[in-house]
């Protein structure tokens, strides 16, 4: 192998790379700025319950303030709209957030709307805990979502809860279903 080799074997300066450098740095320039906002924005959304003033609705969120819902009240949150209307209510000192519509089968549709029926230790002497009344079944139920009296099959259902410094954070996203 000298170089006395046919000019056949070798190939044209022109067919090394068809790709110059320079779009080489720019796309791998533009993927590094396309992850680095990608984690801005995951960020932004992580840290946004911290960032707004209560109440606000955010995506499959809602943010409260804690000190206008204190323990031992029961009120209907709707600000972020009629499919994620809830009541924030209490079983002791954890808050609970009970959805306001409600279907007798797990999945289905929800038709039935619930009401809040009193709050007071007369309707409920053992918990001192709210007690709501579905519009198809007329079951009474507990703050926490059981059955208390009448013939509904399964338990309210219920938006998860969570508490931090001096702001309620219900997550709309995710829905608990009541139990059977």
């Amino acid at each position: 192998m000298g170089l006395n080799e046919p000019i056949d074997h070798w190939a044209p300066p022109d067919s090394l790379d068809p790709t110059p450098v320079w779009r080489q740095y720019l796309l791998v320039v533009l993927l590094g700025a396309g992850i680095f906002v990608f984690g801005a924005f995951y960020a932004y959304v992580a840290f946004l319950p911290d960032l707004v003033t209560p109440p606000a609705a955010l995506p499959g969120r809602v943010v409260l303030g804690a000190l206008q819902y204190p323990p031992g009240t029961t009120q209907k949150v709707s600000i972020a709209g009629p499919d994620q209307t809830f009541y924030l209510t209490y079983a002791g000192t954890v808050p609970l957030a009970v959805r306001a519509t409600w279907s007798s089968s797990v999945g289905g549709a929800s038709q039935c709307q619930i009401t809040l029926i009193a709050e007071n230790p007369l309707m409920d002497p053992f918990s001192f805990d709210a007690v709501f009344l579905d519009s198809c079944t007329h079951s009474f139920f507990r703050a926490s979502g059981e059955v208390y009296a009448g013939t509904a099959p399964r338990g309210l259902d219920r938006y998860l809860v969570s508490r931090k410094g001096d702001r309620l954070i219900v997550n709309t996203d995710h829905i608990i279903q009541g139990t059977p």
